[in-house]
């Protein structure tokens, strides 16, 4: 959404972007905790192998969410 706005992403990726914001949105528990973010991720072996990695509520995870949501409202903010 960001980079739609700094114009380095063509406007037609918004959709795009809204998509998976509302994707994201769905992983925030009811305590807040942003769930589902790798632990890390090395090189793995195989893709397969990508699917076993460890997920749980990350501080750099509940970071990227929090600048998503905010740039968001920061965008509907500026259309009122």
């Amino acid at each position: 959404m960001k980079a739609v706005r700094l114009h380095l992403l063509e406007p037609g990726t918004m959709a795009s972007a809204l998509k998976a914001m509302e994707g994201v949105i769905k992983t925030i528990n009811p305590e807040s905790a942003v769930e589902g973010v790798s632990g890390g991720t090395p090189i793995m072996p195989t893709i397969d192998a990508y699917g076993k990695l460890t997920r749980y509520p990350t501080l750099y995870g509940q970071g990227l969410t929090l600048l998503m949501l905010s740039e968001y409202i920061f965008q509907e903010q500026a259309r009122i």
